[in-house]
């Protein structure tokens, strides 16, 4: 087995923990949702939307797996390349599912699940430790890209005035902030692990969770999204004073 081998299956199983846990873990949520009866499934448009959203969200991810993520099955258990590009997409389409809060979630066990998924991206660091030109910043750019991941919104169902608007806006920035979860995602595995600190991520993090949390202050206060958001920009600033730092002292060579 080549080098890195035993470190890549590891990575591979971590994948497959996450995708059966949060998969098994959303299925009961939509199968106790049921059995209250099609009253309450279809109980208000948040509602629908939600248990729909995660049916859809479960079947997307399944399909990718039995169809484009084939080769992953193997890599389980041989040292065969994964196309972790491909991989990271199905990621991210079951994601959708574990951010909108429907009947009977169970939160330690998505957590469970995103902890695996964590420490995929771990592994995958450390694995490029060595080659790194800037090892430090790969360092920060994994903390960055672990924050920002945590700094997905939760869809969550509010009845505040304007609360269409809110859904509305909270399911935009949701899905934006994931499919920019996937494209980090995508560069953390391709090797540009150093080079994560884009603009445009942190731009919409900052807008769309901003508004979620302001928008719900006097409802509820959410401490872990306003937790995570800052720790995202601040490894987000620190990253980037880091990466203008290491080009500038590059330039001089």
């Amino acid at each position: 087995m080549k080098k890195n081998g035993i470190t890549s299956i590891i990575i591979n199983w971590c994948f497959l923990l996450y995708f059966i846990i949060l998969f098994g873990e959303r299925l009961q949520s939509v199968i106790n949702s049921f059995l209250l009866g099609a009253d309450y499934v279809f109980s208000s448009f948040f509602v629908g939307y939600a248990t729909i959203s995660v049916m859809v969200s479960l079947l997307g991810a399944f399909i990718l797996l039995i169809l484009i993520d084939r080769d992953f099955f193997v890599a389980l258990f041989t040292n065969r390349d994964v196309n972790y590009k491909s991989l990271s997409l199905t990621t991210g389409v079951i994601l959708i599912s574990g951010m909108i809060h429907t009947y009977g979630t169970i939160a330690t066990i998505q957590f469970v699940s995103y902890g695996f998924l964590i420490l995929a991206l771990i592994l995958k660091t450390a694995s490029f430790h060595k080659e790194a030109k800037h090892k430090s910043l790969l360092w920060v750019a994994l903390l960055y890209l672990i924050s920002f991941s945590m700094a997905i919104p939760v869809v969550y169902e509010t009845f505040l005035d304007g609360s269409p608007l809110f859904h509305s806006l909270e399911i935009v920035t949701c899905y934006v902030l994931i499919a920019s979860f996937i494209f980090l995602l995508i560069g953390l595995f391709k090797g540009n692990g150093e080079h994560l600190f884009y603009i445009t991520p942190m731009f919409f993090a900052l807008l769309g969770d901003l508004f979620i949390i302001i928008f719900r202050w006097n409802e509820t206060i959410n401490w872990f999204l306003l937790i995570a958001l800052s720790a995202s920009l601040f490894f987000f600033i620190i990253g980037k004073i880091m990466e203008i730092h290491f080009k500038r002292a590059d330039k001089k060579k």
